[in-house]
């Protein structure tokens, strides 16, 4: 890091480059939730329930960060 630059390389700011890889997380929980239908089609509802509960995680996580785009 630059210390003539004290907002990081090129002027951004420390956290802008977490809000712009919110649609990571979106995708992420598009994912399991596919990996968790897939699984209570074939009947293994142990792994589904993990998987949706991954998918959760991920969604809200997506929240959190695709929110922190708009501040």
């Amino acid at each position: 890091m630059d210390p003539s630059d004290p907002e990081g390389a090129e002027g951004r700011l420390p956290g802008e480059r977490m809000r712009r890889t919110a649609w990571i997380w979106a995708i992420g929980s598009a994912a399991w939730t596919f990996d968790a239908i897939v699984n209570l089609h074939y009947h293994n509802r142990p792994h589904a329930e993990l998987a949706l509960m991954v998918a959760i995680m991920f969604a809200i996580a997506w929240a959190y960060y695709s929110r922190a785009q708009g501040r």
